[in-house]
């Protein structure tokens, strides 16, 4: 059944219905004025302080749990020359968060940090207690997690009887008993009250490194040492990767942080970064979440996808220019081979939907066939995509006894709500709403699917209907196309309102009554189309979606449109990008 589309409402005030008055069009834009009244604003002032956030505004570091202890062990092994370690997840947030405490470790005199990732193939998810042991044999004294520990039961026993401080730094939900860890720093533990469950593992590494350079300050460090006290805003490039690739809600200090960073990154210092968005974006033209979270770190994430997980973590912290070419080419052919082995899994699981659908019609796709794990998260969120629901893609390990796989939800379901009624059948399982990680036995498979859509009918069947958003929202209406006229300069107004992501998405324009037959294609599989008053729209992978609705008979159609600019040769040009499509209403 196709989703309704309706109009955003804030709450239940009416006047976001009624469209922005004329102060809001007159000091922010026609455009701009509808996305901001539609989503709740009512004064200019409130708009104003949330178009121009400042860094003075984010919050204190240590309104976390644990987090002056966990900054005041790492200050003291800085300015005693401890060997630390650094164990983060082998994701793009867990090897930015890791590239930014160890660049930022190294820059506030710390000789010996060891960076230290698992294996995303052979090793998988999670703190193995192996390498906690090959850590302290490497003369680890403590030991940050970035990403990652809170299951971390046996390993932080392991790094105790090691005698080592383990230190925990996550945003993953807590499921069970803490690991005993000298210090556990994670905005979803259950105790904590920071109020800043959103922010990504980039974004606890950040705000750790905000703490530990309170606590260096504390002691006069920098000045006893005669070391350059740290400018944090060197690392914003990195907790943008992190914060954008785990799609996580841009709002608050993520949203601050978020922005600032995205205005530098294209000057970033970090060779291999610099590279990297050189070969993939023209660095003329302002970089946006979406150039980040689609064009950068796919690539980098390609490295652990293809088992090659050392490349982005060297890439985000060599010094090296020459190497930093070298890296990114390797990159590029890794990402390559990806997408190739992506695309023929995510065919291999639309024909297993499909048919799973057409006999169960469960809540939650669950699939698992013999597919290369590397990928697997990406066409689980595909999966989601296509079918809107929830999904469970698994691929069989060697052993051909084992299935490891990732989930991907969207509301109203919790990966982990949903998954922990099935802990008993799990091997483990871990992660946050909308993204977890799991295995389990593969004869417990067809008991795993009994057990998960049971319980996710009952969730379903408690939930009043207006907790069930199925419909597309959307900000505001630019009326049937042959009267559809933007300038640049509305766009840019626009553009003021991003960064885009969860907690602030991209905004949707209604346009009406367009002829299928204006469409043309382009490559293949996009379509485009420019009418005579100069307006362009591009709908990329959209050709057959349009080819349905001809073969429906629908000579018209409508659409949902993100007003962006084509910026080319210093040219701009206003653009209709293709997100959503119907059958035309009056």
């Amino acid at each position: 059944m196709q989703a309704q589309w309706r109009k955003r409402q804030t709450s239940t005030d009416t006047a976001s219905s009624t469209g922005a008055p004329s102060e809001f069009s007159s000091r922010f834009g026609a455009l701009a004025s509808q996305v901001l009244w539609s989503r709740g604003f009512r004064d200019t002032a409130s708009a104003d302080a949330f178009l121009n956030p400042k860094l003075d505004q984010i919050d204190s570091p240590f309104v976390l749990r644990d987090m002056s202890g966990a900054s005041e062990r790492l200050a003291l092994a800085i300015n005693n020359n401890e060997r630390i370690a650094v164990y983060a997840d082998y994701d793009m947030d867990g090897t930015s968060g890791m590239a930014l405490l160890v660049s930022f470790f190294k820059s506030c005199g710390a000789q010996e940090v060891i960076a230290y990732q698992p294996d995303r193939l052979t090793d998988g998810y999670g703190v193995h207690p192996a390498a906690i042991d090959a850590l302290a044999d490497k003369g680890a004294k403590v030991i940050v997690t970035v990403d990652t520990g809170i299951s971390a039961l046996e390993a932080a026993l392991v790094a105790k009887k090691r005698n080592i401080d383990f230190i925990i730094s996550d945003h993953h939900q807590q499921i069970g008993t803490l690991p005993e860890a000298l210090f556990t720093v994670n905005p979803n533990q259950t105790l904590d009250t920071s109020g800043l469950s959103f922010l990504s593992g980039a974004g606890v590494a950040f705000y750790l490194a905000m703490a530990v350079r309170a606590k260096l300050r504390e002691k006069n460090y920098f000045k006893n040492t005669q070391t350059e006290e740290p400018d944090l805003r060197r690392w914003l490039d990195l907790f943008v990767l992190g914060t954008v690739a785990d799609i996580v809600e841009l709002k608050g200090c993520n949203r601050i942080l978020t922005k600032a960073g995205l205005a530098r990154i294209s000057k970033t210092e970090r060779p291999g970064l610099f590279t990297l968005l050189s070969s993939v974006l023209d660095l003329n033209n302002p970089i946006s979440s979406r150039d980040v979270g689609f064009s950068v770190t796919p690539k980098l994430n390609a490295a652990s996808r293809m088992g090659q997980g050392h490349l982005a973590a060297e890439l985000l912290l060599t010094e090296s220019p020459s190497r930093a070419r070298e890296i990114v080419e390797q990159l590029l052919l890794l990402n390559s081979q990806r997408s190739a082995i992506q695309q023929e899994i995510f065919s291999e699981a639309l024909d297993q939907a499909n048919e799973l659908i057409a006999k169960h019609n469960p809540p939650i796709l669950a699939l698992h066939g013999h597919w290369h794990e590397g990928v697997l998260g990406v066409v689980a969120s595909k999966v989601t995509e296509t079918f809107s629901r929830p999904a469970i893609i698994c691929g069989v390990l060697e052993d051909q006894q084992t299935l490891r796989g990732s989930m991907r939800s969207r509301a109203p379901f919790s990966c982990i709500r949903a998954l922990e009624p099935c802990r008993e059948l799990l091997i483990r399982f871990g992660g946050h709403s909308m993204a977890a990680g799991l295995q389990l036995k593969k004869e417990l498979w067809s008991a795993f699917c009994d057990r998960l859509w049971s319980s996710a009918n009952h969730f379903l069947s408690s939930l009043d209907s207006g907790d069930i958003k199925t419909a597309i929202e959307f900000d505001g209406d630019l009326g049937p196309l042959d009267q559809c006229t933007l300038d640049p300069k509305s766009v840019l107004e626009l553009e003021d309102i991003s960064p885009w992501g969860p907690g602030n998405p991209e905004p949707l324009f209604l346009l009406k009554n367009i002829a299928c037959s204006q469409f043309s294609l382009l490559k293949g599989t996009h379509i485009k189309l420019k009418t005579s008053a100069g307006v362009e729209m591009i709908g990329f992978h959209k050709a057959s979606e349009i080819q349905r609705y001809k073969d429906a008979n629908h000579e018209r159609i409508d659409a949902l449109v993100v007003p962006e600019l084509n910026r080319f040769r210093g040219q701009l040009k206003v653009q209709l990008r293709i997100e959503h499509v119907r059958g035309h209403e009056n």
